[in-house]
């Protein structure tokens, strides 16, 4: 093996005609070895928040933005975080969704 990556992440779905965000179980979409697979990949978990503001709005919530905590390590490396939480993943994305890996010299102190 030549890379080992690992991720983790959390969904949380907005609509303003609901009072507080709406906690999104990453298992009701997905198998334990999905999520593994997705959390370690930004284009996967951005498809899944799509596939989840696609339910949300099948059930009345018209206005949903969809929202990830998500974070990777890299070669047993320290968590990073892996997308900007701020970014509506079920919209159009910014040209800087991703955020870029630091290098492990950027977390050495000096």
């Amino acid at each position: 093996m030549l890379v080992e990556k690992a991720g983790h992440v959390d969904f949380t779905a907005f609509d303003p005609s609901v009072r507080g965000p709406l906690r999104v179980r990453t298992r009701d979409y997905v198998t334990e070895r999905q999520e593994k697979m997705m959390a370690q990949d930004p284009f996967m978990v951005r498809d899944l928040a799509r596939h989840i503001a696609g339910t949300l709005r099948a059930r009345g919530l018209n206005r949903v933005v969809v929202r990830a905590e998500s974070y990777a390590s890299l070669n047993g490396r320290a968590a990073q975080l892996l997308i900007d939480p701020r970014v509506d993943l079920a919209g159009p994305l910014p040209a800087d969704w991703i955020v870029p890996l630091r290098r492990e010299e950027d977390d050495r102190a000096p």
